[in-house]
């Protein structure tokens, strides 16, 4: 009886937890993102605060990184 039980709420179950390993990815690449447009933010700040020029590189952390428009470029 114990075991029909068990059976049951695993077959009930199984499929919320699947559903959760995919939000939890999904989760995890919005919260990369929110990361990615924070740092750019702050790197455009930066540049505001230091006066810089539009197009001027800055060094965040030891590492040069060139801006286009106050905000960091792709190259």
């Amino acid at each position: 009886m114990v075991i029909l039980v068990l059976g049951i709420l695993a077959a009930i179950a199984a499929p919320r937890f699947i559903n959760l390993t995919g939000q939890a990815r999904i989760a995890a690449l919005n919260g990369l993102r929110a990361a990615v447009g924070s740092a750019a933010t702050l790197a455009n700040a930066l540049t505001v605060a230091q006066g810089n020029s539009a197009n001027q590189a800055i060094v965040v952390e030891g590492t040069a990184v060139q801006m286009t428009n106050y905000y960091p470029s792709s190259v």
